[in-house]
């Protein structure tokens, strides 16, 4: 199903004048109703999950939190520290080679403020 995000708003700004409720209130209900339907999803009720807007790229984001032990015994809930380490560094090395990065890296070196553009 393809949310449209400026819709999405549009929606909840209404809610909030319409029935007065505070935006911090819409935007929890609507973080945690995300997060539920990820799960039910995902057919795993147990998972950890938090969702956040971002409101630069549009999106609402949903990220699935795992413990890291010494001993994984749920691969659902968790995960080893190698596993974690390695996930760590694959990720860095994909944010290295972002346009970003390398515009923050540039304007280090002009000694200028960097302009991100999120790519």
């Amino acid at each position: 199903m393809e949310l449209n995000y400026k819709e999405m708003i549009k929606a909840l700004n209404a809610i909030e004048d319409e029935r007065r409720i505070p935006e911090s209130v819409v935007i929890e209900a609507l973080k945690e109703a995300m997060c539920k339907a990820y799960k039910k999803d995902a057919e795993l009720s147990d998972i950890n999950v938090e969702a956040e807007i971002n409101e630069k790229n549009s999106t609402i984001d949903i990220y699935q939190i795992y413990n890291v032990v010494e001993n994984v015994e749920d691969d659902e809930l968790e995960m080893s520290l190698e596993e974690g380490l390695k996930l760590e560094s694959d990720l860095n090395g994909m944010l290295a080679e972002t346009e970003d990065a390398k515009e923050g890296e540039q304007a280090f070196f002009d000694k200028r403020q960097p302009e991100f553009h999120n790519k």
